[in-house]
């Protein structure tokens, strides 16, 4: 039984690391929701992945549903949030021959949530990122959007 190995203490220490990762990501729901700003998904992700062997680290940029490969595994990006903080990002990552290991969100500033758990990689997000033209489309289009709001407010002085 796992009440026996881990003892109640670590038992109740499981538990909380668990609820800890929930109320987390459910406190990020609530503030994305009280902003009401839809979800904007990043181009790009930052992946770190270390070969614990070698001690040779790469890092990675995914795009979205494009599968890399990176030594004997193959990841593939499905998304990746950067907008509201902290960056977040779904990943997919399973050896060279196609057999899943990971899958799920990662969060850049607590990989420890869910980590890719592996003997010879550690594989963990370090960020979104987007390309440098979608980045100016959207500062013009933020831009845009607040000179009518800007132009309105100064109409009802």
């Amino acid at each position: 039984m796992i009440s026996r190995r881990l003892g109640a203490g670590g038992l109740i220490l499981v538990l909380l690391a668990s609820a800890g990762g929930i109320a987390h990501l459910q406190a990020q729901e609530a503030a994305q929701e009280e902003t009401d700003v839809p979800l904007q998904p990043a181009d790009f992700a930052s992946v770190r992945l270390l070969n614990k062997i070698t001690a040779h680290t790469s890092l990675l940029r995914l795009a979205p549903g494009r599968p890399q490969r990176e030594d004997a595994l193959r990841m593939r990006l499905q998304v990746c949030y950067a907008d509201p903080a902290p960056a977040r990002g779904f990943l997919e990552i399973a050896t060279a021959g196609g057999a899943l290991l990971f899958q799920g969100w990662m969060i850049a500033d607590a990989p420890g949530l869910n980590p890719f758990v592996h003997p010879i990689y550690d594989v963990w997000l370090t960020g979104c990122s987007q390309t440098e033209a979608a980045r100016g489309e959207g500062a013009a289009n933020s831009a845009a959007a607040a000179a009518p709001a800007a132009s309105a407010s100064a109409r009802s002085r």
